[in-house]
């Protein structure tokens, strides 16, 4: 699926669970009209518009990035958890296990 759209299909699902009006998710800092051509994939948005919709629709950029990404947390973010896990219980081993991983996997 195009980016776009897909990114549209998600602010249109957050709206309409959240049962608010284009108005709301605007906050009159664009247009209505813009944000419904968006949400249909017909047209894009400036990644500030994008931060506007999400903050008046109360969504933080994390809660979004876990839609966009189907709920599935990316290697990149298990690694870093993994590892910040690791760091805290200043766990030596683990993290040499984390860093061999990752380097095999990056050959």
């Amino acid at each position: 699926m195009e980016k776009n759209l897909k990114t549209g299909i998600i602010i249109a699902f957050i709206r309409e669970t959240k049962h608010l009006k284009l108005k709301e998710m605007t906050g009159g800092d664009f247009s209505e009209s813009q944000l419904a051509k968006f949400e249909k994939g017909e047209t894009e948005i400036t990644v500030g518009k994008l931060f506007t919709v999400l903050e008046n629709s109360n969504v933080y950029l994390d809660e979004f990035q876990n839609l966009y990404n189907e709920y599935e947390q990316s290697d990149e973010y298990n690694y870093r958890h993994e590892l910040a896990v690791a760091y805290a219980q200043k766990n030596i081993k683990v993290i040499k296990e984390i860093q061999n991983f990752w380097e095999e996997k990056c050959q």
